[in-house]
């Protein structure tokens, strides 16, 4: 099992592994949300000249917790605490940036300002993302993780290294003719499969489907619907006997940001509803899924 610690970092990881291969390929058109993350809008492109987001939790209007607050310079993420159900702080997170705006590095504190763990990250003269590091609080290299690239600067192949220098995961990538990825496979050291999950694009580049495999076979598969002008309206889960699992609904204000969002069973019964509410500039600030309010505060500069 993964600790709660391992998967954020990795998560943290994510966010610099795709605006490095964003950088190098054509991407496919951009969505609210994925089945990937099927309950909350992507905040991670914020518009406007951002400074500064808090966020703020809880049952009830009068009773909202921090449970965040993000500090932004130049449009990058340079600090970010994290709260407790107390609003007490717990941990923190600090950003670092060559001269270019590349991520260079990423610790995390804890709340008496001790390092916990690091990560750093090594690019070529090209700005693609070469070599990823995981350090613990003492700085002992805990894994690393090194990406070779296609002639046509897509990402090729991903591997993850144990501290030994021993391999613990392969990912390798396939893209079609447009440079969508079309498949992505995940194999154990031993050159078992992990994963394999394959991709189609909509005429208009938009992700129309996708099919997990694992070594016994199909056992998930994704498929999305959108308007005529490209706005993603639903999305659904399927089993490998193509009965439906979940699906999940979109509506849209005259704003044309995501203004509801309902994520259903089987049986068609709710799972969850979120409603949102957006400021001037385009980003949420309001979300309330039924039991639980979330506000941001976001401050901007000039």
């Amino acid at each position: 099992m993964f600790s709660a610690s391992f998967i954020y970092k990795r998560f943290l990881s994510g966010i610099v592994f795709f605006a490095a291969a964003a950088a190098f390929c054509d991407v496919p058109a951009d969505m609210p949300v994925t089945a990937a993350d099927p309950y909350a809008i992507d905040s991670s492109a914020l518009k406007g000249n951002v400074v500064q987001v808090a966020v703020y939790k809880g049952p009830e209007l009068d009773t909202l917790v921090q449970k965040k607050l993000s500090t932004f310079e130049k449009g990058l993420i340079t600090s970010e605490l994290q709260y407790d159900e107390k609003g007490v702080e717990i941990s923190g997170n600090l950003y670092t940036y060559s001269p270019d705006g590349l991520q260079t590095e990423i610790q995390g504190t804890g709340a008496d300002g001790v390092l916990k763990w690091k990560y750093t990250y090594r690019y070529d003269d090209r700005s693609r993302l070469l070599e990823e590091n995981s350090y613990d609080g003492s700085g002992n290299l805990e894994w690393k993780k090194e990406y070779t690239y296609t002639g046509q600067n897509l990402l090729a192949e991903q591997i993850t290294y144990n501290a030994d220098d021993s391999v613990n995961l392969k990912e390798k990538f396939e893209y079609n003719a447009r440079g969508f990825v079309s498949a992505a496979v995940s194999q154990y050291s031993d050159g078992k499969l992990l994963k394999r999950v394959l991709y189609t694009y909509t005429k208009g580049g938009h992700r129309a489907s996708e099919q997990y495999y694992d070594a016994t076979g199909l056992y998930d598969q994704i498929g999305y619907s959108y308007t005529a002008d490209g706005k993603l309206t639903s999305f659904s889960s399927t089993g490998a006997d193509q009965q439906i699992k979940s699906r999940t609904f979109l509506s849209y204000g005259a704003d044309g940001n995501v203004s509801r969002e309902q994520v259903c069973d089987k049986d068609g019964t709710v799972r969850m509803d979120i409603t949102y509410v957006y400021d001037d500039k385009g980003n949420w600030i309001w979300k309330y899924d039924g039991t639980v309010y979330v506000l941001r505060k976001i401050t901007y500069g000039a």
